[in-house]
């Protein structure tokens, strides 16, 4: 799997190919009729995530109060290195029980219905890609810095995933947990 970093902002990616049957049924939504390699997460405030522009004010907003969060998941035809300048990228070994376990955090981070089934809000930011309703509340000190240092936490990386507020943190953090893990 990979983190990246957009600015504020980070992610998880993991091919498509690597998530475990039955674990993460909503991966397949985005798929459909296509055949991205990869697939990218994020989770923040939902007004602000899902703007065509954030601005101060949103960000304000989603500081202040427990709000609605959603997920972005993307597909990529490319891997991460290929995509993103490369201080923007880590790779992060996941073993087979880790992937269970992201993916289980993966389906868990989504809001359901009363039939089960993931709440999709629509089209996402960018490429092929789509807004979910998030499960948990935004509300700082939980940002979406520290819900990607939860997933790889998920995954088998012993990371202080609640200290990682920033995207430059959670970066640093995920580094420094990769070397002391060698």
């Amino acid at each position: 799997m990979w983190v990246v970093r957009h600015d504020w902002h980070t992610g998880v990616v993991l091919r498509r190919a690597d998530v475990p049957a039955g674990r993460w049924p909503e991966h397949a939504d985005l798929v459909a009729g296509s055949s991205p390699a990869y697939l990218e997460v994020g989770w923040g405030e939902r007004a602000f995530y899902q703007a065509p522009e954030g601005t101060s004010g949103l960000a304000l907003r989603a500081a202040l109060g427990r709000r609605e969060s959603v997920l972005h998941v993307a597909g990529l035809d490319a891997p991460p290195e290929a995509l993103f300048p490369p201080d923007r990228v880590l790779r992060v070994p996941v073993s087979p029980a880790g992937l269970n376990d992201l993916a289980d955090f993966l389906a868990a981070a989504h809001a359901r219905d009363a039939a089960g089934a993931a709440i999709a809000l629509g089209p996402g930011l960018y490429g092929r890609s789509r807004f979910y309703l998030g499960r948990e509340p935004y509300a700082l000190p939980e940002t979406c810095n520290t819900w990607t240092g939860r997933a790889l936490r998920a995954a088998g990386l012993a990371i202080d995933a609640e200290a990682a507020w920033t995207a430059g943190g959670l970066m640093r953090r995920a580094r420094a947990a990769l070397t002391e893990r060698r």
